[in-house]
């Protein structure tokens, strides 16, 4: 059998992320950012793909929250809307600019 072949097909678990699970934690921001992107595609959101590749480059820096990971409400709530003001800034920095409104 082919030894590369073979080895391409064998995928690496991911790399946990170390805790405190916080807001100051890059996986659990890359978690609540991939349910807002989520949220995004739902509700049409034409930029959704986009932020979509950004949080993929998130999630791969940051590594995975272990099985089990619980984020508070209120760690949810605060990343989920600094994520959100983030993202909006981004798209009205990169608005078309004059016309009618």
């Amino acid at each position: 059998m082919d030894r590369c072949s073979r080895a391409r097909t064998q995928r690496h678990p991911p790399r946990l992320a170390a805790g405190p699970y916080n807001a100051g934690n890059g996986a659990v921001v890359a978690h609540v950012a991939r349910a807002y992107v989520t949220e995004q595609q739902r509700l049409g959101n034409p930029n959704a793909q986009a932020m979509s590749k950004a949080v993929a480059g998130l999630e791969a820096s940051s590594g995975a929250l272990p099985e089990g990971t619980v984020i508070t409400q209120e760690v949810w709530d605060d990343v989920y809307a600094r994520v959100g003001e983030t993202f909006a800034a981004v798209e009205r920095q990169w608005a078309p600019k004059g016309g009618d409104a």
